[in-house]
């Protein structure tokens, strides 16, 4: 493989917003968004967010979206 420069690397920036609390037995919402900023194309990116201790995953969206 042919290795990258620095001007075609990939810089990625992560986020994650939600409640800072959250109610037992309530629903807390969250969004992690990840963003590329270099300039180089990433494939088959992977993300493992874990919960915290006492919550439970009910729901999930259908899919991901990719923007840019």
């Amino acid at each position: 493989p042919t290795p990258l420069t620095p001007t075609q690397a990939p810089r990625l920036g992560l986020t994650k917003t939600g409640p800072g609390k959250a109610r037992a037995g309530a629903t807390a919402r969250y969004t992690i968004t990840v963003v590329n900023r270099g300039a180089a194309a990433l494939r088959d990116l992977s993300l493992s967010d874990v919960l915290p201790e006492g919550m439970s995953l009910t729901a999930t969206p259908s899919g991901a979206r990719l923007k840019g």
